[in-house]
């Protein structure tokens, strides 16, 4: 592929999107109910944000609540802390 198609940057080496993903990103496969998608695609388009990003910024303002009220600790994403503590429910 021609450097004109390779429009990103890894490592001094120009490359696709796709492959500048790779490098960049993880995947996370989140499922709900029928009929929640389009509640939470109106939603995040309410605030002129992607699903994505709406995701992402609950994430967030959760990990930050949490971490607040220390629950389990420090918060591994937004604290310089060791690796939380495994969960699991019942």
């Amino acid at each position: 592929m021609p450097d004109k198609e390779k429009p990103y940057t890894v490592d001094g080496k120009r490359v696709s999107l796709e492959e500048y993903r790779k490098t960049r990103y993880e995947d996370l496969r989140v499922r709900v109910l029928k009929g929640k998608k389009e509640i939470l695609q109106a939603h995040a388009a309410s605030g002129k944000e992607s699903l994505n990003a709406f995701v992402n910024r609950a994430i967030a303002e959760t990990l930050e609540r949490d971490r607040l009220k220390n629950i389990d600790g420090a918060c591994p994403l937004t604290d310089d802390a060791p690796a939380a503590v495994n969960r699991t429910v019942e």
